[in-house]
């Protein structure tokens, strides 16, 4: 958990428990925070732009920036696409079957380039732990999970 030691003071009140994913382009952190208590649980996706410091080469080698002004434009617009889809996933709250989005916070990097990206939502299980848990599903839980995917596309199409 080196690059989310422990979350910005903002978010000081959330602790985290551990990594529950990560993907090419973040990690996906299980936190909580107790209170009365009773203990509350979200997920926290972690996006760092730029992944490490061979992004940043490879973004010189591919052509995207050819110095320091330009390399900071171009995280600038991957941070801004990264925006657009949290205010998409600010409008779809509520919606069953979406991920419900809580919070976020951007912060700009010391180095003068790139963000760090946090983005606060609902823990869920997921599919591989529901099954490890409960075993094989069903057919009418297949048939109930593929109707709650196709309901999601469509508020998705909508949007």
């Amino acid at each position: 958990m080196s690059d989310l030691f422990s979350l910005p003071p903002e978010w000081g009140i959330w602790k985290v428990e551990r990594l529950i994913g990560e993907g090419s382009f973040a990690k996906v952190y299980l936190i909580s925070r107790t209170e009365y208590n009773k203990v509350y649980y979200a997920a926290v996706k972690y996006i760092s732009i730029p992944k490490n410091e061979s992004s940043v080469n490879d973004a010189y080698i591919d052509g995207f920036a050819v110095d320091e002004n330009s390399i900071g434009s171009y995280y600038d617009g991957i941070m801004r696409d990264i925006l657009n889809e949290i205010n998409t996933n600010y409008e779809l709250r509520g919606n069953t079957n979406i991920v419900c989005y809580e919070d976020h916070l951007v912060k700009k990097n010391d180095t003068g380039y790139g963000y760090k990206i946090y983005l606060r939502m609902e823990f869920l299980k997921s599919l591989s732990e529901i099954t490890r848990q409960n075993g094989v599903l069903s057919e009418r839980e297949v048939i109930k999970l593929g109707i709650d995917l196709c309901s999601a596309l469509e508020v998705l199409e909508k949007r």
